[in-house]
């Protein structure tokens, strides 16, 4: 079993297919065993390396297949040829092994669950309040009006002010 047979079943598919997720699942499983801490990177490469065969099979003569700017010229369009269930799984599956998660005999369903119970378990609530700070500065960054950034920001300090964080 192979990356490749499991983009292959993708393909074939169209949709999400669960002989496609164990060829990927059992793929990353093996390498989680033999390497651990390097599990996750090398699945990445294997898996550009199969995606780069299943584009030259399939896109070798579509002129539309590759970028023509930028600095992605000449590579395959993935996001665009690749099947999106395969996409997914292969996030799933390479955000599990960045999690130090083995993924041995668990559905895409249950290795998410078990992804999200161990990252919220791994961040204190000061990490957590910290993250949607960073957010909320990043958002309000893109607010190009400067009386509606300053109206936000009026109901962030009343709202942490009325639940006494703030001035009183």
């Amino acid at each position: 079993m192979s990356i490749l047979d499991g983009i292959n079943n993708y393909a074939v598919s169209n949709k999400g297919s669960e002989e496609g997720y164990r060829h990927l699942r059992d793929r990353a499983a093996a390498l989680f065993n033999d390497l651990q801490a390097t599990a996750a990177d090398v699945f990445m490469i294997e898996c550009n390396e199969a995606e780069d065969t299943f584009c030259q099979t399939n896109y070798a003569n579509d002129p539309d297949a590759r970028h023509t700017k930028g600095k992605r010229k000449g590579q395959w369009k993935k996001r665009t040829l690749l099947p999106q269930a395969y996409n997914t799984a292969k996030s799933a599956l390479y955000s599990a092994l960045e999690a130090g998660i083995d993924p041995a005999g668990l559905g895409k369903t249950a290795l998410d669950k078990v992804r999200k119970e161990r990252t919220q378990r791994i961040k204190t609530p000061a990490q957590l309040v910290n993250e949607t700070i960073e957010t909320l500065f990043k958002r309000l960054d893109k607010v190009e009006d400067p009386t509606l950034r300053t109206s936000f920001c009026d109901i962030i300090v009343n709202g942490l002010r009325d639940r006494g964080y703030y001035g009183n």
